[in-house]
C-alpha cells in the first residue's frame, strides 16, 4: 500500500530550520526583457500563448505574461528569471564557461535562467511537450540550448552526452520510482558539483530497498502518470529518507554536502543540497 504523505501534513513534524535566504541575493525582478517577445503585439503574443499547454509563465519588460498560470492556486505567480537558486549555485561554483546538464527542464525557465549566467546547458524532460515548450522559451530570450526528450522510467541510457560540469537537478527525483538508481546512473558523468531540490521521506516512517547495491530507507508516494504536468510518469515514486541520500552522495564521491535548506511544504519535506568533489 501506498503511503500517502500528503494526508500526513497535519501531523506533528519535527523542527525545521527556515528556508534561508542567501546575503547580498534577492529575488530577481518579475518583470525581464524578453528578446523576441518585446516587438510582438498582445495579439501575437496570446496567439503564441494558446499554441502550447504552458504550466507556468513569466513576465516581459511591459508586465504581460509570457506562457499561463497552471491554475489559480498553482504557479498562479510569475516566475522569476534566473532563479534565487540558480544564483547560489553560480556564487558557489561560478557557472560562466560551464557546462551544466539540466534535469527536467519542464518549460524553460530555469534553462534561460542558467544559460544568462554565461553556462553551456544540455536539458532533458520525459515530455515531448516540456522540450518543445524549453526550446520555444529559450528562442524568445535569445538562447541556444540543447534539449533532449529521456524518459527516466523507460529509456534506459540516455540519448545524448551527459557529461557535465554541474547537474542541476531540481523538482525531479521525487518523481522516480528508481531515484537511487538513476543517481547511480548520473553521478559519475557529473565532473564537479550538483544542486538537488527534492522532496525527502520523513525519518523512520519508511521502508527499506535496495538499488544500485545501496540500501537506503524510503516512503512510496502516488503519482497521477502521464497527463498532469506535474507528476511523475510512472504510477509511484519512491522519497528517500536525507540520512541515506547524503550518504549516497558521498559514497558517489561527492564529499562536500550542504543541505542549504530544509523545508516543510504543503505536499512534504523538501531538502536543497548543494555538493561537490
Amino acid at each position: 500500500m501506498f503511503t500517502k504523505l500528503r494526508n500526513r501534513i497535519s501531523r506533528v513534524r519535527l523542527k525545521w530550520r527556515p528556508a534561508m535566504r542567501y546575503p547580498g541575493i534577492m529575488e530577481a525582478e518579475t518583470r525581464i526583457d524578453i528578446a523576441r517577445i518585446a516587438s510582438m503585439s498582445d495579439a501575437e503574443l496570446e496567439r503564441l500563448n494558446a499554441l502550447l499547454p504552458w504550466a507556468a509563465f513569466v513576465n516581459d519588460a511591459e508586465g504581460r505574461c509570457f506562457g499561463r498560470a497552471y491554475s489559480s492556486r498553482k504557479r498562479n505567480e510569475p516566475q522569476a528569471v534566473p532563479d534565487r537558486r540558480i544564483l547560489e549555485l553560480d556564487r558557489r561554483f561560478g557557472l560562466a564557461g560551464k557546462r551544466v546538464l539540466e534535469a527536467g527542464c519542464f518549460e524553460g525557465i530555469h534553462t534561460v535562467g542558467l544559460m544568462q549566467q554565461k553556462a553551456s546547458v544540455s536539458a532533458f524532460d520525459g515530455r515531448i511537450e516540456n522540450v518543445v515548450k524549453t526550446l520555444v522559451r529559450a528562442w524568445a530570450f535569445g538562447q541556444k540550448p540543447d534539449v533532449f526528450l529521456w524518459n527516466l522510467e523507460e529509456d534506459g541510457e540516455p540519448p545524448f552526452d551527459i557529461g557535465c560540469d554541474i547537474l542541476h537537478h531540481v523538482g525531479v527525483l521525487y518523481h522516480l520510482t528508481d531515484p537511487i538508481g538513476h543517481l547511480a546512473q548520473v553521478l559519475p558523468r557529473v565532473r564537479e558539483a550538483i544542486m538537488l531540490d527534492t522532496h525527502i521521506a520523513r525519518a523512520g516512517e519508511g521502508q527499506t530497498g535496495k538499488s544500485a547495491g545501496f540500501e537506503y530507507r524510503y516512503c512510496n508516494f502516488r503519482e497521477a502518470g502521464r497527463a498532469p504536468p506535474f507528476a511523475g510518469l510512472g504510477d509511484h515514486a519512491k522519497w528517500v529518507e536525507l540520512d541515506d541520500l547524503r550518504r549516497f552522495l558521498v559514497q558517489a564521491g561527492f564529499a562536500n554536502v550542504d543541505v542549504a535548506e530544509q523545508r516543510d511544504e504543503r505536499n512534504g519535506l523538501r531538502v536543497l543540497i548543494f555538493a561537490h568533489r
